[in-house]
């Protein structure tokens, strides 16, 4: 499907799911980092940070 020197040119369709992926995405990141965060901190208060060091050394 070659429609010439406009095939470069995302369509509006291709736009919108794009769009759709990177805000999925990005609210991904956001909830990954934010568990991480939380694992982290909860790690800090139960074992004063030992725990993250001995499960990965995630601090």
């Amino acid at each position: 499907m070659d429609n010439g020197r406009y095939s470069n040119l995302p369509t509006p369709a291709f736009a919108r799911a794009r769009k759709a992926f990177e805000s999925m995405r990005a609210a991904e990141v956001l909830r990954e980092r934010q568990r991480r965060e939380a694992d982290r901190s909860a790690d800090e208060a139960t074992a004063g940070g030992r725990s993250a060091a001995r499960s990965g050394g995630r601090a």
